[in-house]
């Protein structure tokens, strides 16, 4: 009975919630119990994707699932996945300090670690964020420094872009990106004291898993130049991108469009679910409208299945909080509704 009721939750939040929230993780451990139903959630959730079809089945939804499993069971068998939050932020940092040491100077590498939140070092391994420390530094006065690593075995690349702050940036990004053919799975976003910023995307091709095409990626990343300069408008690239076929469109079965606001689903964010078709510069359209709203996203989860998106935002107020205030939440609800689709249906999402 309990895998019955409940076979559809561990996918739902592998994909759609934020792993590094303890209560939530909290929540999930103390529904599902024990470790043996943890195991037979897990296998059921991981039969249950694989039986859909060839295309459902990602390793990059493999790997959020695993995480999630593994974080979990860690509760249950009566620890902590990241201990106490406080050992486990000055053990990164030190690690970090360590890896570093005779790269950087000191104070360079302080001032590093304290212009971020406590969050960033919850979300990041050590090797990561000395990694992010390089390309920071190296950027100069150059408008933005980038690296790309590719995870193959996982099926996706993972894309660092380092620049100054500014209102949109993330809607530039999803924008240049989606002009490329570059499909956003996930990204976790930072923002520095010293207004730069740290965006960690990862990205696949419908097509190919990672993206190893060097070529590719210089078109994008000097597409993204070119937008962050003012050489060119995000808007332009995404007009050229969508300009209609002399074929004939194919005939695809409607999609409604759902959006859904959760003030319940994390502690500090506002969460916002988006259910709609997918389109060429979809994840723009959806940005763009949040950034006209004064919101700042600090996380996004994009899942698409064949025509259908499933779009996860965790926002907040641009000077901090959850968005409250029902007249509020329901302009932002419109907004986002006629960006989708101008006639959608405001209709309840599937969870």
């Amino acid at each position: 009975a309990f895998l019955v009721e409940h076979h559809l939750l561990m996918s739902h939040l592998a994909q759609h919630r934020d792993l590094n929230d303890d209560a939530l993780l909290q929540r999930f451990a103390r529904t599902v119990g024990d470790v043996e139903r943890l195991r037979a959630l897990y296998l059921l959730t991981v039969a249950d994707m694989r039986a859909v079809g060839p295309h459902v089945w990602t390793d990059w939804k493999a790997a959020l699932l695993a995480e999630l499993y593994f974080k979990a069971r860690r509760i249950l068998e009566g620890g902590s996945w990241r201990a106490d939050a406080a050992v486990r932020i000055e053990e990164v940092q030190d690690a970090v300090r360590q890896g570093l040491q005779g790269v950087f100077k000191t104070r360079e590498i302080e001032a590093y670690l304290d212009s971020l939140d406590p969050s960033y070092f919850l979300a990041n391994p050590p090797e990561a964020i000395a990694e992010h420390l390089r390309v920071a530094e190296g950027m100069g006065e150059a408008p933005l420094a980038t690296r790309v690593m590719h995870r193959p075995r996982e099926g996706y690349s993972e894309l660092l872009v380092c620049t100054r702050d500014r209102p949109g940036l993330f809607a530039m990004i999803a924008g240049v990106l989606a002009t490329h053919g570059i499909n956003i799975l996930g990204a976790q976003i930072f923002t520095r004291t010293n207004g730069l910023v740290v965006d960690v995307l990862q990205v696949d091709s419908p097509t190919e898993g990672a993206i190893l095409d060097d070529a590719r990626w210089r078109g994008a990343l000097g597409s993204l130049r070119d937008v962050l300069t003012g050489a060119v408008s995000v808007e332009a690239l995404i007009a050229r991108r969508r300009r209609p076929s002399v074929l004939r469109p194919k005939v695809r079965p409607p999609v409604a469009t759902r959006v859904r606001i959760d003030n319940e689903a994390s502690e500090r964010y506002t969460v916002l679910d988006i259910y709609t078709r997918d389109r060429i510069g979809l994840l723009y359209d959806i940005t763009h409208t949040l950034f006209a709203k004064g919101l700042n996203i600090y996380l996004a989860r994009v899942t698409t299945h064949i025509d259908q998106a499933a779009d996860v935002f965790y926002v907040e107020q641009s000077g901090g909080g959850k968005i409250t205030g029902p007249a509020r939440l329901q302009a932002i609800r419109q907004a986002l509704l006629q960006a989708l689709e101008g006639d959608a249906i405001d209709a309840p999402a599937p969870f």
